[in-house]
């Protein structure tokens, strides 16, 4: 079997996940550095809520034991509730929904990942990003992933697989990434239950006043500095590689991103 039959199946397990669970709600145990949360994600199509109730926490900067952080993605728009900052509304970048596809995938070898037999295989992509992927010889699902994107690795590791109304899920799921590990253990999951369409309506969440402008603009200003320096990343492998023109194009887009600031 080659590496892209192996990730051309993945997808497909991927896909079969994805119409199967057209309505789920999915509750998490999450740990990470000191911190302890639940987290309840509500899914219904290409809708979703994700609501975050912080258990423990060690540090105050990432919030008080008791607060609940809301984010709504009603499919074109994300409106994020927060007790420290307010309520804001950030547009979805359609970018980030436009599904990668490397153009080389390379057969590893075999290994075994959580007593779990995988084929590993090593996805590259056109901007010098890579990942190196064990999935599950049996069932095709994603066992583990480390992704390199030239400034460092991340690692997510899924075991203790269930199976859920035909729905094979991992009930436990480590990443660690810049020397933090943060680890999400299933409590409860329903799949194709009854989700009610006002928990994706903002104008139904109470409790939280307006985010202040100063609040929306920093916000802004920081997501223009994050999507800059990925740029100027991408610029500079391009250039590594001799892909000039690719590299002009954008640095001509940066520069006009520059000018609206």
């Amino acid at each position: 079997m080659s590496g892209t039959d192996v990730f051309a199946r993945y997808k497909q397990q991927e896909k079969k996940l994805e119409t199967l669970t057209e309505t789920m709600v999915l509750v998490q145990k999450m740990v990470s550095e000191g911190m302890e949360a639940e987290v309840t994600l509500y899914k219904k199509g290409d809708k979703s809520r994700v609501e975050t109730i912080i258990k423990k926490s060690a540090n105050p900067m990432m919030g008080k034991a008791g607060m609940k952080n809301i984010v709504i993605d009603d499919g074109t728009s994300s409106w994020i509730f927060n007790p420290m900052t307010g309520k804001m509304k950030e547009p979805n970048d359609p970018d980030e929904a436009e599904e990668r596809t490397p153009e080389k995938v390379a057969y590893l070898t075999e290994e075994t990942v959580a007593t779990m037999k995988c084929h590993k295989i090593k996805a590259s992509y056109p901007d010098g990003e890579y990942e190196i992927l064990w999935i599950g010889a049996d069932n095709d699902v994603l066992v583990k992933q480390e992704y390199f994107d030239g400034e460092g690795r991340e690692t997510t590791t899924n075991s203790d697989f269930r199976t859920v109304e035909g729905v094979i899920f991992p009930w436990k799921m480590v990443t660690e990434s810049d020397g933090m590990v943060q680890q999400m253990t299933v409590t409860s999951l329903k799949i194709n239950t009854d989700v009610p369409d006002s928990l994706f309506d903002p104008s139904q969440v109470e409790g939280y006043a307006d985010a202040s402008p100063e609040h929306q603009k920093a916000a802004q200003q920081v997501d223009k500095m994050m999507e800059v320096m990925n740029l100027v990343t991408e610029i500079q492998e391009l250039h590594q590689r001799g892909e000039h023109k690719k590299a002009e194009i954008l640095e001509k887009k940066m520069q006009q991103m520059m000018q609206s600031r």
